[in-house]
């Protein structure tokens, strides 16, 4: 009976602890134009999906600068942290706590600025060509020119903090 109890309470403490490990998942949304999702806590990890700004995903856990995620469709990877935010983006209705995207700051999210912050910058030189940025931005490099760019050049990827 002793056994039978010890037993009992050991699978009701697993089951607790893993419902309050459930529970205690961050949400978070993704704050950039684009993001992928690595197998490896690194920029050049294999790619394993790609998501865009406004999805939310559960975090995991978190490591040198790397949350380890899960996406709405039950994937798991990688994040850099400053791919995501702690704030809910919405693009229809505002609720409480949520962030209103407009059209213009989805533009802006994949310069990594908002609409003030750039108008700040055009102000102080008024020479300044955005359209260049935003050819750079249409650029788009594969893994796999990263990779060999960065082996030819004899680069590493420093470890993040």
């Amino acid at each position: 009976m002793k056994a039978y109890r010890l037993c009992l309470a050991f699978a009701l403490s697993a089951l607790f602890v893993s419902c309050v490990s459930a529970y205690a998942e961050d949400k978070m949304s993704v704050q950039i134009k684009s993001a992928k999702l690595r197998a490896d806590a690194s920029h050049l990890g294999r790619s394993l999906s790609t998501l865009a700004y406004g999805d939310q995903v559960n975090v995991i856990s978190e490591d040198a600068g790397w949350y380890k995620i899960k996406t709405v469709k039950g994937l798991e990877g990688f994040l850099h942290r400053t791919a995501l935010t702690t704030k809910k983006i919405v693009f229809r209705s505002s609720t409480p706590g949520s962030v209103q995207a407009e059209e213009a700051d989805l533009l802006l999210a994949g310069k990594g600025f908002n609409k003030e912050a750039e108008q700040d910058i055009a102000s102080k030189d008024p020479s300044l060509n955005f359209a260049a940025v935003d050819r750079l931005e249409r650029r788009k490099v594969e893994d796999n020119e990263l990779a060999e760019f960065m082996r030819a050049g004899g680069l590493h990827v420093a470890p993040t903090e």
